[in-house]
């Protein structure tokens, strides 16, 4: 293992990969071509049933070359919540970050998140916006960010935009939360709520800091369990008096989501959100709800497109 820089602090690097052979080797090279040096990788496959373990074997000797400390492990398949358990135990940075094995991140990304965190105290979190690309790596939209910063209210109400390949994290805070229980599916809120519930805060830049791959045949696949993954994670904030407000807002993000497909069950999560919380039925997020369930998409663009206009 090369000395490590005492000009600046060791950023770990985790990539969990899983069945992602067409893209994991681009995912490797965006960590390879970062513009900050100090960094280790830890690469764990899960369990990948395609030959994703045999590509990133044949950039073993670059990354071994590239970075003050290499790890790969293949494992059976435990789930993504392990696999980020056994990084942060084999981890020995500053800060830590992990990258979807579909995903890349931008050369200055490390380098912009690090001095963020190097510079603000307070944030406990540094992330970013992001590019949004299709299966061939086309430009299909964006995730934009505003310069600001989001508190544990906001992260229990999901308040927030946050670009998951984009993050940064205080190792030492993640560390002292003990990992993530292993039933819990959406692992990035479940931090955003843990990490900030002593005050601290999340900071994001309006910067373009990663290519955010998004899969259309993932969201279908996945929209059933969903709302109970997102249950799952507001037990851990089930004594906040923010609680019923949030159950409210998940169940109203569930009619969105079968807005399209199942109209019937859309209506029973947003009746089921307005049992949670009655004065949402005033609020502009049930509004937005009903309006994408029963406004027709074509409709709905031919509003967005005379928005502001005389």
């Amino acid at each position: 293992m090369k000395p490590l820089s005492d000009s600046m602090p060791l950023v770990t690097m985790v990539i969990p990969s899983y069945n992602h052979s067409l893209y994991v080797k681009e995912t490797i090279l965006s960590v390879v071509n970062q513009t900050y040096q100090n960094i280790e990788l830890i690469i764990i496959d899960d369990g990948s049933n395609d030959d994703s373990s045999e590509i990133i074997q044949t950039l073993h000797s670059l990354c071994l070359a590239r970075f003050v400390r290499f790890e790969f492990l293949r494992q059976q398949n435990r789930g993504l919540a392990s696999v980020i358990n056994q990084a942060i135990q084999w981890g020995r940075g500053k800060y830590f970050a992990t990258l979807a094995s579909d995903d890349m991140i931008l050369p200055e990304k490390t380098e912009k998140t690090v001095s963020l965190l190097e510079n603000m105290e307070d944030v406990i979190v540094a992330c970013g916006a992001a590019t949004v690309i299709d299966e061939e790596g086309e430009v299909i939209g964006g995730i934009k960010t505003e310069q600001r910063s989001y508190d544990w209210k906001d992260a229990i109400l999901h308040e927030y935009v946050l670009c998951a390949p984009t993050q940064l994290i205080r190792f030492d805070a993640l560390r002292s939360i003990g990992g993530i229980p292993g039933h819990i599916k959406i692992e990035d809120w479940y931090l955003w709520i843990k990490l900030t519930e002593d005050g601290k805060k999340i900071f994001t830049t309006n910067e373009i800091l990663a290519l955010y791959r998004r899969h259309r045949e993932n969201y279908s696949s996945k929209r059933d369990g969903l709302l109970q993954a997102r249950l799952d994670v507001l037990e851990y904030a089930k004594s906040s008096r923010y609680y019923s407000a949030s159950c409210a807002r998940v169940y109203l993000m569930a009619a969105i989501d079968f807005g399209e497909t199942n109209k019937v069950k859309a209506l029973s999560h947003i009746v089921a959100a307005v049992k949670h919380k009655n004065n949402v039925i005033m609020s502009r997020s049930l509004v937005y709800a009903l309006l994408k369930v029963f406004i027709p998409a074509a409709l709905g663009d031919l509003l967005r497109s005379y928005r502001g206009r005389p």
